[in-house]
């Protein structure tokens, strides 16, 4: 048994998913389960890869692995069972007995939704600024700054005002 069962890592506010050296996933902790709306009997048994959004781990990402012993902060979408995508931030590490042999990788992450939208808030509002220094004509400023906001929120009906008190 390689990792176990137990109330702190099943408390845990990170996620936690072990799998072995193919991938094929040994242990989920809470945590993951609730990110990713799975039950446990649907995880265990399966490919890593069936949580990957984007750039699904290979060979290749298991060849650096080894090289380096563990790979940090690595910003990925995670693929939840309704087919959503959460941004999440992993890092990996092999799992390794007393005599050095693989055993596993660890994967810990966490849910980094939060921090990706006020990056794309900063990012609209830099945006929007620079374009009222740089943009001299009124209808082209809306138009951008319609735009940016439809990069964040839904905006089709966006209506932009502009408000005079004396007129």
């Amino acid at each position: 048994e390689i990792v176990a069962d137990t109330e702190s890592t099943q408390a845990m506010v990170d996620f936690v998913v072990v799998t072995d050296m193919d991938l094929t996933i040994w242990r989920v902790n809470k945590a993951a389960l609730k990110l990713n709306g799975y039950e446990e009997h649907e995880l265990i048994g399966k490919s890593s890869n069936i949580l990957s959004g984007d750039r699904p781990f290979t060979q290749k990402a298991i060849d650096i692995l080894r090289q380096k012993g563990h790979i940090p902060n690595l910003d990925k979408n995670n693929l939840n069972k309704d087919g959503s995508l959460t941004p999440i931030s992993m890092s990996f590490s092999i799992l390794k007995d007393e005599q050095g042999q693989e055993l596993g990788i660890v994967c810990v992450g966490k849910d980094i939704s939060e921090r990706k939208r006020q990056e794309m808030e900063r990012q609209a509002i830099a945006e929007i600024v620079q374009s009222v220094f740089t943009t001299s004509n009124l209808d082209e400023l809306f138009r951008i700054a319609h735009r940016t906001i439809g990069k964040i929120i839904y905006a089709e009906n966006c209506f932009i005002a502009l408000h005079n008190r004396t007129t």
